[in-house]
């Protein structure tokens, strides 16, 4: 489990469409600032231009 400051909280999940849908709901539903989603896999990411992507299990991604 990843150590991080105070400020943050951290949500993990193991499989997920996309964490920045997740991120989305948390945030509508009153996250706190500084709530990361963690997901060892994602089956429908977006990028940019509206591009579909999938992270399998083993690989790392963020969004800015």
């Amino acid at each position: 489990m990843p150590r991080l400051p105070p400020a943050y909280r951290l949500i993990i999940r193991e499989t997920v469409d996309s964490t920045n849908s997740v991120a989305r709901t948390l945030a509508e539903a009153g996250a706190e600032d500084g709530t990361l989603v963690w997901a060892r896999e994602q089956t429908a990411g977006r990028g940019r231009l509206g591009r579909h992507w999938a992270s399998p299990p083993g690989q790392f991604s963020t969004s800015l």
